[in-house]
């Protein structure tokens, strides 16, 4: 068990240090809002779906509105599962997730049948007046934003994917989107959390990209994009100067389940690419078979492993945490513990409380 400062220590760290593990660039990831890689209006399936989707109730009063279409893949089963979120529980890879202002759904256009939709509750009637009159939105108040409130299950997702950008956001505040700008809003307490660009592909980027080998088979997958900066390069280097090392300001940071790559659009170059590291199948059942974590049987923590590159400045930046931990050895976080395990001996090395405080940050 650790004292307060260990404690604190561990929850300023914890997330960048799991990360760190996971992919090794998650620093450069976490300073833009995720964008997805989407069917626009120009694919050759989007006319016959909404067609179709307009038969159903569900959507009657969203007709007049223009979705944005993402074909629902396998990764993005496997990270809904891993984040507990519900509403894809029987979605399958093919089906279609709409997202209108205000709705989504899931559509299997084989079967012509909604799977599940979320109607969210109206925003408040002076939300968007409370909002405009803050100095970062002065650019937008003649453009209608996304609005969605944040439950707690969307929230854990969203942290999951991009930790920085939503550390501070609470269940109930609201997550305001533009086309170019994305902000975290407390309504309640009339105050912007934080805000960040939003990467603006250009149109022929997703035909560029996926007409290379390393990434043909992900034409229907959503990757985290970021356009890099200087100081996103800078801090990549630290966690993984393999992969940074050829990176310029400007290039783009993609993000798979199971594939990491750069990419420079303007000479159509792949400069370097990341395969992370999976855990064995039957990881959980071992690990969750030990007393002290037979009650996380049911959870899906996130899995990394310590390489030979990061254990030494883990050992000295975090010698609390770290110092019994071994090459090879896995970081295993659940909501309130923090497990080092090795799987090879199926042991726990080492196990940390993970506590929220009453102001609602870690400690």
């Amino acid at each position: 068990m650790m004292d307060d400062n260990e404690r604190k220590l561990l929850f300023v760290n914890v997330v960048l240090t799991a990360l760190i593990l996971v992919v090794g660039i998650y620093y450069a990831v976490q300073t833009t809002a995720p964008v997805h890689l989407n069917i626009g209006g120009g694919s050759d399936i989007f006319k016959p779906l909404l067609s179709s989707i307009n038969q159903h109730p569900e959507v009657k009063d969203y007709t007049n509105a223009t979705p944005t279409v993402a074909k629902i893949s396998d990764a993005d089963l496997q990270f809904a599962k891993q984040n507990n979120i519900t509403f894809f529980d029987n979605a399958k890879a093919g089906d279609y997730l709409l997202t209108y202002p205000g709705m989504q759904l899931v559509y299997d256009i084989d079967n012509d049948k909604v799977v599940n939709y979320f109607e969210q509750a109206r925003a408040p009637a002076d939300l968007l007046q409370k909002l405009y009159a803050h100095p970062e939105v002065a650019n937008y108040t003649n453009t209608v934003p996304t609005v969605t409130k944040l439950d707690d299950q969307v929230l854990n997702a969203a942290k999951a994917n991009n930790q920085q950008f939503f550390d501070l956001a609470r269940s109930g505040d609201y997550l305001i989107e533009w086309a170019d700008y994305v902000m975290l809003y407390d309504y309640n307490n009339d105050r912007v959390i934080n805000t960040a660009a939003r990467v603006q592909l250009p149109p022929d980027f997703v035909q560029k990209l996926t007409a290379h080998p390393e990434t043909s088979g992900y034409a229907n997958q959503n990757p985290t994009i970021t356009q890099l900066t200087a100081d996103q390069i800078a801090q990549g280097k630290q966690a993984n100067s393999q992969l940074f090392a050829n990176a310029k300001t400007g290039d783009y940071l993609l993000q798979w389940t199971d594939l990491v790559l750069i990419y420079d659009y303007n000479t159509d170059k792949i400069v370097a690419t990341f395969k992370p590291e999976t855990a064995p199948a039957d990881f959980l059942t071992k690990l969750t078979a030990h007393s002290e974590l037979s009650s996380y049987a049911g959870e899906t923590p996130r899995v990394s492993i310590i390489t030979q590159d990061v254990l030494p400045q883990l050992k000295q930046e975090f010698p609390n945490l770290y110092g019994n931990a071994k090459v090879g050895d896995y970081v295993v976080r659940y909501t309130d513990k923090l497990v080092i395990y090795n799987y090879e001996s199926n042991k726990i090395v080492d196990i940390f409380d993970l506590q929220p405080d009453t102001t609602g940050t870690q400690q």
